[in-house]
């Protein structure tokens, strides 16, 4: 038995260790917890700034920099010049002067002509920004203006939709190098709404964003129909390849049988916007082509007849981004361009089947699809279809700069923002 005195002391010193415990426990847990919440945070840091934080991030982005302002310095002295117009675009313009003045143009058969030319919204779209600042000329500049800037942004998007930054940078820098492409967007044409158009579908079709997409082919049918019914294609055989596949027919079917349900509104809209009044006449057929001097080759003033062959179309019009008309890299690079680049997409094919990585996404692969069936069409149908030729420039161009954009970066990186996948792409960038 203990004393009350030494039962008291043993009861202290036993709450004194009880205590003495608890307070180190406590400590060791708290230093444990902010060891471990430090971890995290610097976990989260890492994450959140590793997609931006990278040399090739970084190196890209300064890349279009400079070369967006080299563009611009090259092109500053004719861009918001209210002197200076496209041959092009004078033709198509000189209606507008009639926002100005609205009798000036009353009973002239040419003048309606050329305004069929213009969709409805981009027609309103300069008739906006003629009555803004009171020149034709001046609203062509807004209107090429506002196509360059959604054309950069959606290929940009499109392209880190399938990759990341650096290579979505890249293709931007690639674009504005194409000089064959940006000179299509000169003048604030109806065309220049096509390189929107194009670059939009594929984003929204990597998104899956239906609903968006169906908006787009409402507004492209009022701004560029061509392009409206290439992407139109080719939305059409995702749906269609989709809702085939049981694997995939619970999220295409819905859509596919909107599409259908929206077609006949879609393609009445296009016709109404196409169609022609008797006093201007319909679009020539092949025949009547055939036998106008304006079309003949070599002299004719659009020398669109006889067609051209197949290869040669392709040749001039396909690879657009790597060549053209107006670049000579020399006879030997000129003729085997074609081959060099075939060689260069097989070996990324190589690499992809052995590192079992996506080449191409299948929206692009459906959209390279579209355009062969739609170039095909054309030439069977001319001139019904627009010329040939177009449905092979443009599109061609942003499908290139899309697939060996991505194609690289996802051959050799996966594209995602993981640090350290992110440390393999220095390949990549020597490649680009």
């Amino acid at each position: 038995m203990l004393s009350g005195q030494d039962g008291k002391s043993k009861v202290n010193l036993y709450i004194y260790y009880i205590l003495s415990s608890i307070e180190m426990n406590q400590n060791v847990s708290e230093q444990m917890r902010t060891k471990e919440l430090s971890q995290e945070f610097r976990k989260d840091l890492v994450k959140t700034r590793s997609p931006l934080c990278t040399f090739p991030n970084i190196f890209f982005f300064l890349c279009f920099l400079i070369y967006a302002y080299l563009f611009y310095a090259d092109i500053s002295e004719f861009w918001f010049n209210p002197e200076w117009v496209t041959d092009d675009a004078l033709q198509q313009l000189f209606p507008l002067h009639s926002v100005l003045d609205s009798e000036i143009f009353e009973g002239d058969l040419i003048s309606e002509t050329m305004k069929g030319y213009l969709a409805p919204l981009h027609y309103y779209s300069l008739y906006f920004f003629t009555y803004l600042t009171q020149s034709p000329i001046m609203a062509a500049h807004w209107v090429m203006l506002i196509q360059v800037l959604l054309t950069l942004v959606f290929v940009f998007l499109a392209v880190k939709e399938k990759s990341n930054i650096a290579p979505a940078f890249f293709a931007l820098t690639w674009l504005l190098h194409t000089r064959t492409f940006m000179q299509r967007i000169t003048g604030g044409l109806p065309r220049g709404w096509a390189a929107f158009i194009l670059p939009a579908f594929l984003y929204f079709a990597f998104k899956k964003n239906h609903k968006a997409m169906l908006l787009l082919l409402a507004v492209g049918i009022m701004l560029h129909p061509p392009a409206t019914f290439l992407v139109g294609v080719a939305y059409g055989l995702i749906l269609f390849v989709g809702s085939l596949k049981a694997s995939t027919r619970k999220m295409y079917i819905k859509p596919f049988i909107v599409l259908l349900l929206l077609s006949p509104i879609y393609a009445f809209t296009t016709f109404q916007i196409i169609k022609r009044p008797d006093e201007v006449g319909q679009m020539v057929s092949f025949e009547e082509a055939s036998k106008l001097p304006e079309l003949q080759r070599p002299h004719g003033r659009f020398p669109f007849m006889p067609l051209d062959s197949v290869w040669n179309e392709v040749r001039l019009y396909g690879y657009q981004p790597f060549w053209h008309r107006l670049y000579n890299p020399g006879r030997f690079l000129k003729r085997s361009m074609p081959y060099w680049i075939f060689g260069f997409f097989s070996v990324l094919f190589f690499v992809s089947f052995f590192r079992k990585r996506k080449l191409m996404p299948k929206e692009l692969f459906y959209y390279l699809v579209a355009i062969i069936s739609v170039y095909f069409a054309s030439r069977i149908l001319a001139f019904k279809l627009y010329v040939p030729n177009r449905h092979l420039q443009l599109p061609m161009s942003i499908f290139w700069i899309c697939f060996f954009t991505i194609g690289i970066w996802n051959a050799f990186v996966k594209g995602n923002s993981d640090n350290s996948k992110l440390r393999n792409s220095y390949l990549p960038t020597i490649l680009y």
